[in-house]
């Protein structure tokens, strides 16, 4: 199934043609004969989406609408009201108690279904399906956002220069973002320069409609773009451009040429959207970087660091290469702990871990895997080489102490590193093995003294 949507009428036979026309397009159709039945089926059933009758008897429609925006569990759920007439004043009102839109009967399917698939694409970034609420809270992401948001920025793309000017002038006056304006042929020639708008608004040209649906497309395709919200105001000589719009990534559409508070509401609820998609993105990157991080020096975890060990591994493997596998301790932390205080011992752990990645190659593996211990793996290199670098780094830990801000301290400590050789002649140790030999020679540079380094 595409999706479930929830038809709310009073009429049945209203509701089963629809019902008929949708299941036709592969949705799970559910129905309600009244808002009372809606709100038993929206707890229930968990609909995708909500198609409504404007004159339902029992209840106005648009204060339905204003409890499921009220409401967390339904706030962005997609609300599309079907209305016998196109009335401007009800689309206007429509908009702002939260509807997506106003469809007016008979909607054909060349424009019902480019914007039920439009709101479906839009209903998929939701929380859940970006990262699942309780892994928000387990990854401390569940913290309230910061209060400035820098002002969002809106793009206006027409056929001609005076036009996207005059809108830019009108629409500015009604809405507090940051407006430009260009015309088509400029607007994709340079839909890959950075900064991108939130938003596109794009009026297509009648005479030359490709230049509008290609710039949706180029929108779409490119990376600095792809996340910008597009709106396309139609005219009675574009109208046909409609479900082609939405169906290449348009999330809305004004049919009725230029309107500016219309175009406000609309730009205004895009907008909305787009900040909440562009938090839950943000959340899922830094939740995955929580995951492979760790938090405190800012270096892979040990989840992280066994998975690409085993990589550079196989790699050796293909080309009969070698890597080098260390362990290193810092030496004598506890007493650092027990003399300094935690709050030291961790600006000497931070410290310790960007002077290695300083010494370290941009394609060298350095993790955090323990209390003090940190693993570093490098590839294509020989024994002699994997020495010196193992030596550079005690250098660099005992030439000079730690600082810890804030406690005009600086901490002087050493480190013990043991390194064991794979790939090329040893391809039949396993990481484990490897793993194993390295703790072992870094036990020897330990009981040896010290501050110095032990081969496996």
């Amino acid at each position: 199934m595409s999706g479930k949507l929830l038809v709310v009428d009073h009429v049945a036979a209203n509701r089963t043609t629809m019902k008929v026309r949708l299941a036709g397009a592969f949705y799970d159709v559910l129905q309600a004969c009244d808002l009372d039945e809606a709100r038993q089926r929206l707890h229930g059933d968990r609909p995708d989406m909500v198609l409504i009758d404007s004159k339902m008897p029992d209840e106005d429609p648009l204060r339905f609408c204003r409890a499921l925006r009220a409401s967390p569990k339904t706030a962005h759920l997609p609300v599309l009201l079907l209305s016998g007439k196109d009335d401007r004043g009800y689309r206007i009102r429509a908009l702002k108690a939260g509807a997506d839109d106003v469809l007016v009967r008979p909607v054909e399917n060349g424009i019902l279904l480019p914007r039920l698939r439009s709101l479906m694409r839009r209903n998929e970034f939701n929380d859940d399906a970006i990262l699942p609420k309780d892994a928000v809270q387990a990854l401390g992401l569940a913290d309230a956002q910061t209060e400035f948001q820098a002002r969002a920025s809106v793009l206006i793309a027409t056929q001609d220069s005076q036009t996207a000017m005059t809108w830019q002038r009108m629409i500015s006056a009604k809405a507090p973002y940051e407006f430009s304006a260009q015309i088509l042929d400029d607007a994709l020639r340079s839909v890959t320069q950075a900064p991108a708008p939130d938003v596109f608004v794009i009026m297509p040209d009648a005479a030359q409609p490709d230049v509008s649906l290609r710039l949706i497309a180029e929108i779409r395709a490119r990376s600095a773009t792809r996340h910008s919200a597009v709106l396309v105001v139609l005219n009675g000589a574009t109208r046909d451009l409609h479900g082609d719009a939405l169906d290449l990534g348009a999330q809305d559409v004004m049919k009725n040429g230029f309107d500016g508070e219309e175009m406000a509401l609309r730009i205004s609820k895009l907008i909305q959207h787009k900040r909440l998609s562009d938090r839950l993105r943000d959340n899922l990157k830094h939740g995955l970087q929580a995951a492979v991080t760790d938090s405190l020096t800012g270096l892979f975890n040990r989840r992280y660091a066994m998975t690409h060990l085993a990589r550079i591994a196989e790699q050796a493997a293909v080309k009969g290469g070698r890597f080098a596998l260390m362990m290193a301790d810092l030496d004598r932390f506890k007493r650092v702990n027990d003399q300094f205080g935690h709050t030291a011992g961790d600006a000497v752990l931070v410290g310790t871990a960007r002077r290695l990645r300083a010494a370290l190659r941009p394609v060298d593996l350095l993790a955090r895997i323990g209390g003090e211990e940190f693993l570093i793996a490098m590839p294509d290199v020989g024994s002699k080489t994997a020495q010196g670098f193992a030596e550079q780094m005690c250098e660099i830990m005992r030439d000079a102490p730690v600082d810890v801000p804030g406690m005009n301290l600086g901490i002087p400590i050493t480190m013990s590193v043991g390194v064991a050789m794979g790939g090329n002649h040893n391809l039949d140790r396993s990481i484990d093995a490897l793993m194993q030999s390295a703790d072992r020679a870094l036990y020897m540079a330990k009981s040896s003294g010290r501050d110095q380094v032990a081969m496996g």
